[in-house]
């Protein structure tokens, strides 16, 4: 019984609920970037490919897929911290 108070706190649902909000902006973010980044989200993070894998699907190499995902996270981050009001951009997320 102690468990289920304590998963029901005010501050359990507040962050539940703002991780879910974010969640649902980064689902938009996803859409708003170039397909070459998006497809390779979509590979990494929600198959969970491995560079190698990637690279020989898309038949590029293992270098390019890297430096295209840290693009793809370095625009989500931006869109994050501008529609959150996030100032520090070097906060890790």
């Amino acid at each position: 019984m102690y468990k289920e108070e304590i998963s029901k706190s005010p501050i359990s649902v507040e962050n539940t609920v703002e991780t879910k909000l974010i969640e649902e902006s980064i689902m938009d973010y996803l859409q708003q970037l170039k397909p070459e980044y998006s497809v390779l989200i979509e590979y990494r993070w929600k198959q969970g490919l491995s560079y190698k894998e990637i690279s020989n699907m898309l038949d590029l190499s293992e270098d390019v897929v890297k430096q295209r995902l840290f693009r793809a996270r370095e625009s989500i981050k931006k869109m994050l911290f501008k529609e959150w009001g996030i100032k520090d951009e070097k906060r890790k997320i």
